[in-house]
């Protein structure tokens, strides 16, 4: 089956969201519209660096990572935040309904990721968002 194809199936009836894969530049509010766009829908959202890294920053192992970004790939709804690797990105992006690419002028993101790095330097805490994924629990027996 053909890239379009697999898309094209994916989409299943109408065009209600269901699977939506958010992307782009460090900086350039992902996290935000996905947080936002989850409110909204009420799909789950699922920031890649949940899975990526663990608590405290440590990198998890990369076949760690695969696996359970296939799990959330098999889920019947959800929003992914964030990029990953280039091969899990493309697998995202072949079963996405939907696909949100930020791309804002450079300046923009420089002043944005300047603001999060001195936020978290002067006044405390991570990333927004990295305390609850979903506005909704995750799927039953999925673990992050």
């Amino acid at each position: 089956m053909s890239w379009h194809a697999e898309r094209e199936a994916a989409r299943g009836s109408g065009d209600r969201l269901r699977k939506v894969a958010v992307f782009g530049n460090a900086g350039g509010g992902k996290s935000t519209l996905a947080r936002r766009l989850a409110e909204v829908t009420g799909l789950p959202l699922y920031p890649l660096d949940a899975i990526q890294y663990r608590t405290g920053g440590g990198e998890v192992p990369h076949e760690e990572y695969l696996k359970k970004h296939a799990e959330l790939l098999r889920q019947d709804t959800w929003i992914i935040d964030g990029f990953g690797c280039v091969a899990s990105a493309w697998e995202r992006f072949a079963v996405a309904d939907t696909l949100i690419y930020i791309d804002l002028p450079l300046l923009t993101h420089f002043r944005w990721v300047t603001k999060r790095l001195a936020k978290g330097l002067f006044i405390g805490g991570g990333r927004p968002g990295t305390g609850s994924l979903s506005p909704r629990d995750p799927p039953r027996g999925f673990t992050i």
